[in-house]
């Protein structure tokens, strides 16, 4: 299954979303940290400005409170990136779901 985790998450930086849902269908745990437990998959989309990949990972359980190793959560990430749609997403989905 790590094989799968770790293309999760390179999917997430390159923004495959086939690879992406291809992963979560074989029941790759979306909330898994990477190597060195540096990064969620959904703290790497948003970092990255992949906002189908964002939302795909969201409406798969992705935890949006999850800090990478900076302490800081997909929302810093895209919000240091200038990715302000999906700062608008997950600020929504909090609201929603939180």
């Amino acid at each position: 299954m790590s094989d799968y985790k770790n293309m999760l998450l390179t999917a997430c930086v390159d923004g495959d979303i086939g690879i992406v849902e291809n992963c979560i269908s074989k029941g790759v745990d979306v909330n898994a940290m990477g190597r060195y437990g540096w990064n969620t998959a959904l703290i790497l989309a948003s970092h990255f400005g992949n906002l189908e990949i964002v939302v795909t990972l969201l409406e798969s359980g992705a935890d949006t409170n999850a800090k990478d190793i900076n302490k800081q959560t997909a929302r810093d990430n895209a919000l240091s990136q200038h990715e302000f749609k999906i700062v608008e997403i997950l600020d929504k989905w909090e609201a929603k779901n939180g």
